[in-house]
């Protein structure tokens, strides 16, 4: 209001019950809890087991200062339940925003060879993705484990492996 970008008049309409909510950093003790709470929701929506969390996947959740707030956790917790391939989250599938830029620039680089050059860049794309898939289901126990490990649905890693079952099998 004192910057005039926003009108007095809606202030005071919605200004019933002003509620002060301390950011996360500075309530560094509900993180725990709401860890919990994000587990239970997310278990519940994919009819799973909840995962534990190791002490140390707690205590570096714990020491972040947490820019994004409760809103940051929750993706956080949530992304570490799909990385995640034990029974409990451990550390090494907790990723800060800024950690996910250095795990992708850790991925396995393409090199280009005269066999690559005569293909387009689709299906270049597609034979890589399709090794990284093949790769990928056969170090897993499951579809499902193996769709977590790679970020996608089950139902989309299904159609994947139906699409190239029935299309002629690409080189590789």
């Amino acid at each position: 209001m004192a910057q005039k970008t926003f009108r007095q008049d809606l202030y005071y309409r919605i200004n019933v019950l002003p509620i002060h909510i301390p950011p996360l950093v500075e309530r560094i003790e509900d993180i725990p809890l709401l860890v919990e709470h994000f587990l239970f929701q997310l278990a519940s929506k994919l009819d799973k087991p909840l995962p534990g969390v190791t002490k140390e996947a707690m205590r570096k959740l714990m020491q972040h200062d947490w820019p994004g707030n409760v809103r940051e956790l929750k993706n956080v917790v949530e992304r570490a339940a799909f990385l995640s391939e034990e029974d409990a989250i451990d550390v090494k599938s907790i990723l800060f925003s800024h950690e996910i830029g250095q795990s992708l620039q850790k991925a396995p680089k393409v090199k280009a060879s005269d066999h690559t050059l005569c293909f387009s860049l689709k299906e270049q794309i597609n034979t890589y993705e399709k090794q990284i898939v093949m790769k990928t289901v056969e170090a897993s126990r499951s579809i499902r484990q193996a769709a977590r490990r790679l970020g996608v649905s089950h139902t989309a890693l299904l159609n994947k492996l139906k699409k190239w079952k029935h299309k002629e099998p690409l080189e590789t």
